[in-house]
């Protein structure tokens, strides 16, 4: 159901001033094609009023800086002509987000949007990325290809991929070959056939890499009348997961809900949702099933989550469309997240955070300097957590807790959606990272709630499937 917007009413510069400086950032970024290359490609960089850097690239695209000013957010346009549309075609368009001083601390968000078919991540720092992962990507019924996307940080590295399905660039289901890529060059591969899916496909590098996984336009399920783009950063296999709480979302209502896809690393993998044994996994293989109204995952060994939004023809009432995000474990939340929607143009017409918890922290909800009401949140089953839907105002926001919480964002128009994580243990970003054990929280991390300022189509239906 629809949740009020609550008011922001202070800045994004004091607060992440007042957090201090912990670790330089540098994000890693490529952009695989949307639908037919008419999106708007976006970097949302959210931080402290006054931070600069640059957007830059080893291609054309050179180098732009950015300032974030009062607002807490600034963004930079990519033009899609530098997309990534071959599979297998090593490019210059890779991108790099830095800070001109390595203390200073960015997030950073890339939405691809084009009308009906949107999807937008949150970028890893340069300091979780690692050098094996395994692909996660979306299946569309009519022939959009499934997307894997690969950065290299590091000149001469080689990465070597052993696909699950035949690629478009030629290469066969379970032969590895190898490629080389320098700092910030990228390359894309593609599925070769309708209905076939990337997923599983393994990628293990000299150097770390940078990772994203989704569809072209994708289908979800693939009976959905309408596609969108789907995106989304993965982890390397060092930061799988055993459990998780899966959130509910905007947008589902009735029977409809959305669905969840699990990767394991390790053969003999059990996975259980909500108390039942939903799949036994060798490596590289995956399940898919419906989250219904949220819950407890949990695996004997580290996996893979995401979770996709569906296509609004499964639920009618509600604006959205598919989308995809990483879905990070319980040991991996936050106590305090900085985050922005798309602002300006590409702003959406509804927006919300996504949270889990448990149940006993709902009351320690802070917004922007505002309680959040437990009538946001919905108790998991017989689960000691929580799930919250809280709707927001575009533009930077920071919602923190007196524990950790999983923290997702999505928006919606009509036909269209973005669906994104807001930061882990292992990526802060702008976000203050976890206290030491047995260390007390900062005072200034623990006031990180007060507010931050925010900002203040015709129908077309994308072609149907």
């Amino acid at each position: 159901m629809y949740r009020g917007k609550l008011r922001t009413v202070a800045t994004a510069a004091g607060l992440l001033a007042a957090a201090g400086a912990v670790h330089a950032n540098v994000l890693n970024f490529a952009m695989p094609i949307n639908y037919d290359q008419g999106e708007t490609n976006t970097l949302f960089v959210y931080g402290a009023s006054g931070v600069t850097g640059t957007v830059s690239s080893p291609g054309a695209f050179g180098s732009v800086g950015f300032s974030i000013g009062a607002s807490g957010v600034t963004s930079v346009v990519v033009p899609n002509s530098y997309d990534l549309n071959t599979s297998g075609a090593v490019t210059d368009n890779g991108f790099v987000v830095s800070t001109t001083n390595a203390s200073d601390k960015v997030g950073a968000s890339y939405l691809s949007r084009e009308p009906f078919t949107t999807d937008s991540t949150y970028l890893l720092d340069s300091t979780a990325l690692g050098t094996s992962y395994y692909a996660m990507g979306a299946t569309n019924s009519i022939g959009y290809p499934s997307q894997l996307t690969i950065v290299g940080t590091q000149a001469g590295t080689t990465v070597t991929i052993t696909p699950s399905t035949n690629l478009a660039s030629g290469q066969t289901a379970g032969t590895p070959f190898t490629v080389t890529l320098g700092a910030g060059q990228s390359v894309m591969y593609t599925d070769n056939g309708t209905g076939s899916d990337i997923t599983g496909t393994r990628v293990t590098s000299s150097a770390p890499i940078a990772v994203f996984g989704g569809n072209q336009c994708a289908d979800v399920p693939t009976s959905s009348s309408a596609c969108d783009h789907t995106l989304t950063a993965l982890p390397s296999t060092d930061h799988y997961t055993n459990t998780a709480i899966i959130p509910t979302t905007f947008g589902t209502e009735g029977s409809a809900s959305n669905l969840v896809r699990v990767l394991a690393a390790t053969d003999g993998t059990v996975v259980s949702y909500n108390g039942v044994t939903v799949a036994t996994l060798n490596a590289g293989q995956y399940a898919e099933f419906s989250s219904g109204i949220g819950g407890l995952l949990s695996a004997n060994n580290p996996i893979l989550i995401n979770e996709y939004l569906t296509g609004q023809s499964e639920h009618p009432n509600t604006v959205g469309d598919p989308a995809q995000s990483y879905i990070p474990g319980i040991d991996q939340w936050l106590s305090n997240y900085v985050f922005s929607t798309p602002v300006g143009s590409q702003a959406y017409q509804t927006n919300f955070l996504d949270l889990a918890l448990l149940t006993s922290d709902v009351g320690s909800l802070v917004l922007d300097g505002s309680s959040v009401s437990a009538s946001n949140c919905t108790v998991l089953g017989v689960t000691l957590y929580s799930t919250c839907n809280i709707g927001i105002s575009a533009g930077a926001g920071v919602i923190s807790d007196a524990g950790t919480f999983l923290a997702l964002m999505d928006g919606g128009t009509s036909y269209d959606s973005y669906f994104t994580f807001l930061g882990t243990t292992f990526s802060a970003g702008a976000s203050p990272p976890p206290p030491t054990p047995g260390v007390p929280e900062p005072t200034s991390l623990a006031l990180f709630g007060i507010g931050l300022a925010g900002f203040g189509y015709s129908y077309r239906r994308k072609r149907a499937n």
